[in-house]
């Protein structure tokens, strides 16, 4: 056995379950941690142990329980997908749509991009298409997104506008728009009743959906499915987006099958 699977599972046999495995066993989950994700592994062993699922009725068939809890982890957060990429996509369009309206220019990036090249700071953009004199924070903003892309070794004035460009930002950098610009967007944020949201308050809604998204991107477990799919609900249909049609639309959508179906 190697070292970091000894480990691992001498971790979970100890800590998480209230079962002696038999030799079998062992041999079986060393394999599996090769190659699963050990954080929904560990999450399924628990839910397991504390009897929250059928337990298996004898030894050498925990593993087909704890891969049936381990799977329906896995299913759930395929379920969060579409969510995500709507959240992504709709955020990331508004902002576009958002900035260039404001600046009516479609690169409105170029001028940072330039400063950049030359190796002048964010101060040295002064205005930006129609905007004169530019908010130092928009400035920063625009600046240090570009500045983060060409790191990338992105040629940031090959995109042609707004969507182009944010198709490949982070969702830190749409956030770090949306927060910069908030004038822009604050009149998107006002509640059924009339009342408009403070900046915490969908800053902090948008960090929610972000740090699930994350961690569903790298196969960590997380708590809260319901709350972060409700959260990114209330957010798209502030910017315009139905979610709920929209994702039903995906789920029931026909899809060539797998080879292995």
């Amino acid at each position: 056995m190697s070292a970091a699977s000894h480990r691992v599972l001498s971790g979970l046999f100890q800590k998480n379950l209230n079962f002696t495995p038999t030799a079998a066993d062992i041999t079986r989950f060393e394999r599996d941690l090769a190659v699963v994700s050990p954080s929904l592994m560990r999450d399924a062993l628990i839910e397991l142990s504390q009897g929250k699922s059928q337990r298996p009725a004898g030894a050498g068939q925990w593993r087909d329980a704890i891969y049936a809890i381990y799977n329906r982890k896995v299913a759930e957060h395929a379920q969060l997908f579409p969510v995500f990429h709507c959240f992504e996509t709709a955020f990331r369009s508004r902002v576009a749509v958002t900035l260039e309206d404001h600046y009516q220019i479609p690169q409105w990036w170029a001028p940072a991009a330039k400063a950049l090249s030359s190796g002048a700071t964010a101060n040295a953009v002064t205005r930006i298409g129609v905007v004169d004199p530019l908010q130092g924070e928009r400035r920063r903003a625009i600046h240090l997104m570009v500045s983060e892309m060409t790191q990338w070794k992105l040629d940031v004035m090959s995109f042609a506008d707004g969507y182009e460009l944010l198709e490949r930002s982070t969702l830190n950098q749409v956030k770090r728009l949306l927060s910069s610009h908030w004038p822009l967007f604050r009149n998107f944020f006002v509640n059924p009743a009339g009342q408009p949201l403070m900046q915490s308050v969908v800053e902090e809604k948008f960090d929610r959906v972000h740090a699930a998204r994350n961690s569903v991107y790298h196969h960590l477990s997380f708590a809260g499915m319901t709350d972060v799919y409700l959260t990114a609900e209330e957010l798209l249909d502030y910017i315009g987006f139905k979610l709920a049609p929209v994702h039903r639309a995906i789920e029931g959508a026909s899809c060539t099958e797998p080879p292995y179906f």
